[in-house]
């Protein structure tokens, strides 16, 4: 079981009947600490009356949404600029991962071009492609004395300011099957 599953177990354990063990449908918050489709994770998302993510207060960030390549993007590269991603050409819609991120993208079988529903802290959702990459953790400490971390980072070329989820906590995430 991963780190934050077992401190989810710990906190629901300790809180003890708060939270019901009978539950609407669940979605993986955190697909990476799901072994098997047979066991529920400790961390879910439910859905409200009004269709929209409920968090637990279990959930805990794993990052945050930041944007690039806006209008007057102040860090926005030449590749960027010219809508060149890690993985071909950038869309609207791209999305680049720092490499903690990018691991457990792999974790979870996301592959570069899969599209990949992100689960905000704010009760919203977002549907992205994986595009491209963050500067790598070398360059990064080069550049800034640390390396990236966290970042779901949205490719924003429409945009003249950051996005307006720029700085909201991601909780979760999920590969979009092709069907959906």
């Amino acid at each position: 079981m991963g780190l934050i599953a077992d401190a989810a177990t710990r906190l629901k354990n300790a809180i003890g009947d708060l939270f019901p063990e009978e539950q609407p449908s669940a979605l993986p918050l955190f697909p990476q600490n799901a072994s098997s489709p047979s066991i529920e994770p400790a961390i879910t998302i439910r859905k409200s009356a009004m269709d929209k993510p409920t968090i637990n207060p279990e959930s805990s960030p794993l990052g945050k949404i930041t944007s690039y390549n806006w209008k007057g993007d102040p860090y926005t590269d030449t590749n960027s600029r010219n809508m060149v991603g890690s993985f071909g050409r950038l869309t609207p819609q791209g999305l680049a991962v720092s490499p903690d991120i990018e691991k457990q993208f792999k974790e979870q079988g996301i592959k570069p071009k899969d599209r990949v529903e992100i689960i905000l802290a704010d009760g919203t959702n977002m549907i992205r492609t994986w595009e491209d990459r963050t500067m790598q953790d070398k360059q990064a400490i080069r550049k800034y004395g640390k390396p990236l971390t966290g970042r779901f980072d949205l490719n924003f070329p429409e945009g003249t300011k950051p996005h307006e989820k720029d700085g909201v906590a991601v909780v979760g995430f999920r590969k979009i099957s092709q069907s959906q």
